[in-house]
């Protein structure tokens, strides 16, 4: 049976609390149905909630596909950066936002789109004869000010078709593991004011 996993990483560390969860029908992880092969490229989207003085900027937010099998023939693992689209989404997907917080949009760059179509076909083709991964990460942003203590965490959200509803990949994580590394105080001030 072929599964797809999702994760949802930033730098190095996990951030699904339990682990990660199979994207089978009744995953927890995605809506009932939800695959990622059959996804419309264009439609996918991640929603960042972050504290409101971290800014992200195209290329901070990154989604992976790959697949392993026993047959090396099969295997595949592509990198695709999103872009930034909203910097101010006005509302979070996964319900309201604390003071203190933002959510930030990111979706695959139009010029990205086909090799995505390709991956998905390459897994399709493979059914059966190993097992995927998507994955979600977080990497870079700066800061526009001091981050609150009270507002130092992050969550992810994904949607997989244009207006639809953003389910949650992970929740609450703390800014320093999302971003794999041990302090805020690493995180730069932005050069320039988004």
């Amino acid at each position: 049976m072929n599964r797809f996993f999702i994760r949802a990483l930033a730098g190095s560390a996990i951030l699904v609390a339990s682990g990660y969860a199979g994207l089978a029908p009744s995953s927890a992880a995605g809506p009932a149905g939800f695959d990622p092969l059959d996804a419309d490229p264009a439609a996918i989207a991640v929603a960042v909630g972050k504290p409101d003085h971290l800014r992200l900027k195209t290329g901070d937010v990154t989604m992976r596909l790959a697949f392993e099998s026993d047959d090396k023939s099969l295997e595949f693992d592509e990198k695709f950066e999103l872009e930034i689209v909203d910097s101010d989404a006005g509302g979070s997907p996964g319900g309201s936002l604390a003071p203190g917080e933002q959510v930030q949009i990111a979706r695959l760059a139009a010029v990205d789109r086909a090799r995505l179509a390709d991956t998905q076909a390459k897994a399709r083709a493979a059914r059966g004869k190993g097992r995927g991964a998507l994955d979600i990460a977080l990497r870079g942003g700066c800061r526009t000010g001091e981050l609150d203590q009270e507002h130092l965490r992050v969550s992810t959200y994904m949607r997989t078709q244009a207006r639809g509803e953003f389910f949650v990949l992970a929740r609450d994580i703390p800014l320093t593991h999302a971003f794999g590394m041990g302090s805020k105080a690493r995180i730069p001030a932005c050069k320039s004011a988004p």
